[in-house]
């Protein structure tokens, strides 16, 4: 039996098919609803839910029968029935939140041997954001240089960041090292930390890309936010350290008055106008049309 890829519902005989475009005609002709105003995603939610779930064993009777997962629309596609202990293998849906995907690559979701859908379903390859092949984009050897040079960034950030807490350790348990010049040296070793612990964790979100697929945009454009904020804060501690050393020398008896809270205050407050007026800018004079995004509908990361 010939079956037809269908993305975002699988692969089916092409009677089946034609008869879920056809039930989705009359449900939009019998609620006065036109297809040309109704976006391509909600479109394959209601075939899912008012068509192709009701009806499941009628259109995939080519897999119908028991010991098995039934169809099941998971925000994003229609997960198609699936025999238990196998996975579900069907082709990424062609839309999702206005993004449109290659159709020529497939998602999964395994069907556990009780007849239960696994929690997510796997869009790692979907992720590609294409509609072409993207199988074989880019060269197999600066896939490979680029691999290897972010597993030294990954060791050297993993490396500062242990380094960070031991130190961090050290100047916190003895009372000694708490004088205002170690107070500004636990600020900056902070900020290097935290700004060591958001890469590493924006490095990982996406092998996470799975389980937060609906938010990862959302998520991983944050994490980018936070990355410059910390490497930001960075430099303003380090000029916290410049300063009380300029002043240790030029103005000694003035540091009397001079208490930590005000370095801690120009030290976090400094970064966070800094980060609101950039944030701000960069909403207003963002233009999508104009603009190549490195991530999807993001206007704080882009290459022009």
């Amino acid at each position: 039996m010939a079956l037809v890829a269908v993305p975002g519902f699988g692969f089916m005989p092409e009677e089946s098919h034609n008869s879920i475009e056809t039930s989705y005609q009359n449900y939009l002709a019998a609620h006065n609803l036109s297809a040309a105003d109704i976006p391509a995603d909600y479109g394959d939610e209601i075939k899912c839910n008012h068509i192709v779930i009701p009806h499941w064993e009628q259109i995939y009777h080519h897999v119908a029968g028991e010991g098995l997962c039934p169809p099941k629309w998971d925000n994003a596609s229609c997960i198609p029935p699936t025999l238990a202990g196998e996975t579900a293998v069907f082709p990424c849906m062609a839309v999702f939140n206005g993004e449109t995907y290659s159709p020529h690559l497939n998602a999964t979701r395994h069907c556990y041997l009780n007849g239960t859908w696994a929690p997510t379903t796997d869009y790692r390859d979907c992720l590609c954001n294409s509609t072409e092949d993207c199988t074989q984009a880019g060269k197999t050897e600066e896939n490979g240089a680029l691999e290897i040079s972010i597993i030294i960034y990954l060791v050297g950030y993993v490396l500062s960041f242990l380094a960070l807490c031991g130190a961090l350790t050290i100047f916190l348990s003895f009372r000694e090292m708490r004088c205002l010049r170690h107070k500004i040296h636990i600020g900056l070793f902070c900020a290097f930390g935290l700004s060591a612990l958001n890469w590493i964790f924006t490095k990982s979100l996406p092998e996470l890309a799975q389980y937060l697929f609906s938010v990862f945009d959302a998520v991983y454009c944050t994490s980018w936010v936070s990355t410059f904020f910390f490497h930001l804060a960075c430099f303003y501690w380090m000029f916290m350290e410049g300063l009380y050393l300029f002043l240790q020398v030029q103005f000694p008896l003035s540091l009397v008055s001079i208490k930590f809270k005000h370095f801690l205050i120009f030290g976090c407050g400094g970064p966070v106008i800094n980060m609101a007026i950039w944030i701000v800018l960069r909403i207003i004079l963002y233009d999508p049309s104009t603009t190549k995004d490195v991530i999807k509908n993001c206007p704080f990361f882009e290459t022009n």
